[in-house]
């Protein structure tokens, strides 16, 4: 009775086509797991600004503050320093889901809140430690008083083009198990650039309380700034670095949802219209080219 059976070349010729059909799907697959994690980011974001709006429809049309300290119910215990509340965490009773505010294209977020307060909510730590940021400066300014600095978010009606006013981006978020240094953690990407031309209702305070660090009046687009370097885990421009902490994670586009509500995902140029910036400017060389194209102040 004769046998039929693969010769040696036969086996050798299949896996070889195996291999290069692997070859070929493996990054469509990838490709495409990227792009599903795109859309659930936009669709994060989206709610999370949804969830600001409703915020401002409760409290006499003004937008979320950036931080609301010692109410007694914050989740964040500094310390001396006192509770926080954070912009994601006042805005979370609009939204009920934690996760929201983490982007599943980024890092994982270790739970911060056991490490900070002594207790173990990971629902609280994605509040404390989001991956989207908020455009405090123009959205919520710190405005310094005799006890330190009070936040005075603005109206949203103040806002003169709300369709091209960011609301909120993607950002750096930390992967590493150690609690942040400094106060990066809840705060949002800082905008463009340095310029005398653009009115940033916080400078003045910084400026004459330097502690508090210089990061809110200043860009820190552009390459090489000190105060961008300096924060963990922003190295590349996916993470932030080049780019105000703003982070381009798929594809070279950040998700960013706008005052008026919608979302969208953009590329660095887009976010830095009106500046001089580019992705080998020096930090020191960005500048205003075209207020009017600006997409970041309220104006």
């Amino acid at each position: 009775m004769k046998r039929s059976a693969f010769t040696l070349i036969e086996l050798l010729v299949v896996i070889a086509i195996i291999a290069i059909l692997a070859a070929i799907l493996f990054p469509v697959f990838a490709q495409a797991k990227a792009a599903a994690k795109a859309t659930a980011s936009l669709s994060n974001i989206k709610q999370q600004s949804l969830g600001i709006l409703m915020y401002a429809n409760d409290n006499d049309d003004h937008f979320v503050p950036e931080a609301s300290w010692n109410n007694g119910n914050d989740p964040l215990n500094l310390g001396g320093v006192g509770t926080v509340s954070t912009w994601a965490w006042l805005d979370l009773p609009y939204i009920k889901n934690g996760p929201i505010f983490q982007d599943p294209s980024g890092p994982n977020t270790p739970d911060w809140l056991g490490q900070a307060s002594g207790t173990n909510d990971q629902l609280a730590s994605d509040t404390v430690i989001p991956e989207y940021g908020y455009n405090d400066v123009f959205l919520s300014p710190g405005v310094g008083t005799a006890n330190g600095l009070a936040e005075e978010p603005i109206s949203s009606t103040s806002v003169g083009q709300p369709a091209e006013t960011v609301m909120l981006t993607s950002k750096w978020g930390y992967s590493e198990s150690s609690y942040p240094s400094g106060s990066f953690f809840f705060y949002g990407p800082n905008f463009p650039l340095p310029s005398a031309e653009v009115e940033v209702p916080d400078c003045s305070y910084f400026q004459q309380n330097p502690n508090l660090g210089a990061g809110f009046c200043t860009s820190q687009w552009g390459v090489g700034d000190p105060i961008i370097q300096g924060v963990e885990g922003v190295t590349n421009i996916q993470a932030g670095a080049d780019t105000g902490g703003v982070s381009f994670r798929v594809a070279n586009k950040a998700t960013v949802a706008w005052v008026d509500g919608h979302a969208s995902r953009n590329d660095p140029g887009y976010l830095a219209r009106g500046t001089n910036w580019t992705p080998t400017t020096n930090f020191s060389a960005i500048q205003m080219t075209d207020l009017t194209q600006y997409l970041w102040d309220i104006q």
